[in-house]
């Protein structure tokens, strides 16, 4: 069965997670990237996860 989950959930799972980046140990936070809604990592700044739509 598949669990259907809306961008904004998503952000929601993925804040405090830990950066997906090999080199990185930090944690991913929700904030603004680019005029998006997104979870990047606070220490990298990669975007892990981006939202366009409400």
């Amino acid at each position: 069965m598949t669990e259907r989950v809306t961008g904004p959930e998503l952000l929601d799972r993925l804040d405090g997670d830990t950066c997906t980046r090999e080199s990185c140990s930090g944690r991913l936070e929700r904030r603004p990237y680019k005029d998006t809604r997104a979870v990047v990592c606070a220490d990298c700044s990669t975007p892990v996860f981006r939202v366009w739509n409400p």
